[in-house]
């Protein structure tokens, strides 16, 4: 039995003319106060302790990363930049999640969109997450006992969440 956590970033900074790559926008005030907030959720809720933590090397996402191993207390060391998740289409994504080591029991991807929304619901076999919001989490589990087997409609959907269910997202004047 595996598990799989699929976070997308928190909120982003908006493009810029001063920042006009996207790779490199960093998280808004918003994304870091929930990025935070998700991390101390995952740990309370969750006991979130994965053993291997996929990350896109997007500023953003490595930024959502960083805050949820703190406040997840997590070591650093679970965190792996995978250059293949910025842009993934599903077909890159799932070879990177196949590849992954037997011995790892449960893997958390910090990705994008629209390929961790397409994931989520292709391991689902249906449309389980319609909308993947900015910081929202997906915890599946898979009947798998190699991430090689990966096929559709493998995962059970354990729990769906984002920040404003959970006293983040936007705040009041």
């Amino acid at each position: 039995m595996k598990l799989l956590t699929l976070i997308r970033h928190a909120k982003a900074c908006p493009p810029s003319p001063s920042q006009p790559l996207d790779f490199l926008r960093p998280l808004s005030d918003r994304g870091l106060r929930d990025a935070a907030l998700l991390g101390k959720h995952l740990k309370s809720a969750f006991n979130f302790a994965p053993d291997y933590l996929l990350v896109s090397p997007a500023t953003r996402t490595r930024s959502t990363a960083d805050l949820i191993a703190r406040e997840a207390h997590l070591p650093n060391s679970l965190i792996h930049l995978e250059p293949r998740l910025y842009e993934a289409p599903l077909s890159q994504f799932l070879e990177v999640l196949r590849a992954l080591p037997d011995h790892v029991q449960h893997a958390a991807c910090i990705s994008h969109n629209p390929s961790t929304e397409a994931l989520a619901n292709w391991l689902c076999g249906h449309l389980a997450i319609p909308k993947l919001r900015t910081g929202g989490v997906v915890l599946l589990q898979l009947p798998l006992d190699s991430w090689s087997a990966l096929q559709p409609g493998d995962a059970l959907l354990l729990a769906h969440f984002f920040p404003s269910l959970i006293g983040g997202g936007r705040q009041a004047p």
